[in-house]
């Protein structure tokens, strides 16, 4: 399945550009402790959603499909305050696949309902778990994968192919296959 996430796809000058500033910043990040990278990884986040506006109107039309008896003024609040959460993940998301197995493990202090899951792949079934984009999903999954269980995600291809083979190879380093969305 990762293959199709990962074709060859001549990237364009933006996304070159685009891929370069990702870098650059990814690359900064990656040697600050991490609570100041996920601190400067909210305030990219926010200003990607707040200032530069990448996706607003997708982001304005679902808080209203969702909230809407919700104050603009509390809906414009709740999409600052997830792109700035965005923003924190992907870094989070992007050191944690460089770390060990024992060290994404140790993030983990419990999970309600892991048992019953384990339980199930023994007797021979498989699992299907379906999840917003609540907290750190990534997360989740490399737990899932770092405990020794095959795990399939199926996401969306992003529009830049730099960006998506990194993410790809994150998610493949983390245990994780991907599924694309659109097969």
């Amino acid at each position: 399945h990762d293959a199709k996430t990962t074709d060859p796809v001549k990237p364009t000058v933006r996304d070159l550009v685009e891929y370069a500033g990702f870098r650059l910043m990814l690359g900064t990040l990656m040697v600050l402790p991490e609570p100041v990278s996920r601190w400067l990884g909210s305030v990219c986040g926010w200003f990607a959603g707040s200032v530069a506006g990448v996706r607003r109107s997708v982001v304005r039309e679902n808080l209203e499909i969702a909230f809407p008896d919700l104050d603009p003024a509390d809906r414009r609040r709740i999409a600052r305050r997830s792109w700035a959460h965005l923003g924190r993940e992907v870094v989070a998301t992007f050191r944690l696949s460089g770390e060990t197995r024992e060290s994404v493990l140790s993030r983990i202090e419990g999970w309600d309902g892991f048992d019953e899951f384990a339980a199930r792949v023994r007797e021979g079934g498989g699992t299907i778990a379906v999840t917003g984009h609540f907290g750190n999903w990534e997360m989740a999954g490399a737990v899932v994968a770092c405990r020794g269980y095959h795990m399939d995600a199926v996401a969306t291809t992003q529009r830049n192919p730099l960006f998506n083979r990194d993410l790809v190879e994150s998610r493949a380093r983390l245990g994780l296959a991907i599924v694309p969305r659109d097969e």
